[in-house]
């Protein structure tokens, strides 16, 4: 039954279909990443400008709330992937 679907003339098609979702996920995924990276070095150069602490020590504790230095976890709501997810 495989082998005759694989020789089928849908099967220009469905490797076509294939690329398409395929290539979808990429983007959704360097999207992600591109969002996680901007947001991630945004926390990190805040929670060095608050001068907390240095290594070895482990310093002052933060408020992790959405009252605390790094505000919501989201400033401009949810993304897209999230709301996908």
């Amino acid at each position: 039954m495989a082998e005759a679907f694989c020789r089928s003339e849908t099967t220009p098609d469905v490797a076509k279909f294939a690329v398409n979702i395929l290539t979808e996920i990429i983007a959704a995924t360097l999207a992600y990443i591109a969002e996680f990276e901007s947001a991630t070095n945004a926390d990190f150069n805040k929670l060095v400008e608050l001068n907390l602490g240095s290594y070895p020590e482990r310093g002052e504790p933060i408020d992790p709330s959405e009252d605390g230095p790094l505000g919501t976890l989201w400033p401009a709501g949810p993304p897209r992937w999230y709301d996908a997810a």
